[in-house]
């Protein structure tokens, strides 16, 4: 199933050539951006799937307490004979609350990882790859991590030319 979000960055920025300080700091924002963008009552419902984007204790700093990410609620429910039918239709609203929450979080988190993924040349994230399943169990925040941790410290050269163009004249 395929689902289209209202994201601010319905494309992000691409990222040409080896990722910067600079570049992954303008991915970052973009990525923030769409995250916040999509509500979700996870994580206090202030911040929509953030969450997905910062490690728990920045999120639980932001937001007063944690993102907890929903699991797929299982089949539906078998109720015992005798149950009434207002308990079964609440079982099974409760039901399908947990399965849309736990799909919408699965496709947000996809859409996004998809978006960086198409950002960035996949020769810089390749390492993070499963040989068995790809990407598809790396995180957004792993995905995030690795290019800051890899790519985005700012070298000699770069903070030289930044303390040039601070003291040319406007």
């Amino acid at each position: 199933m395929t689902t289209s979000f209202p994201f601010p960055h319905a494309e992000l920025t691409k990222i040409h050539g080896k990722p910067s300080a600079a570049t992954i700091k303008q991915l970052k924002r973009e990525v923030f951006a769409n995250l916040r963008e999509i509500h979700s009552d996870l994580g206090g419902g202030n911040h929509g799937y953030l969450g997905l984007a910062l490690p728990t204790g920045q999120y639980v700093i932001l937001a007063g307490q944690p993102f907890v990410a929903p699991v797929h609620p299982g089949p539906l429910p078998v109720y015992p004979a005798g149950t009434t039918g207002p308990a079964i239709t609440s079982g099974n609203r409760t039901y399908d609350r947990n399965l849309e929450q736990f799909r919408t979080y699965s496709d947000v988190k996809n859409a996004v990882r998809k978006q960086i993924m198409a950002a960035v040349e996949p020769r810089y994230y390749q390492e993070l790859e499963n040989d068995i399943m790809g990407y598809a169990d790396v995180t957004i925040l792993q995905l995030l991590q690795h290019l800051i941790r890899t790519y985005g410290t700012l070298s000699t050269t770069e903070l030289e030319a930044n303390r040039s163009k601070l003291s040319e004249q406007w």
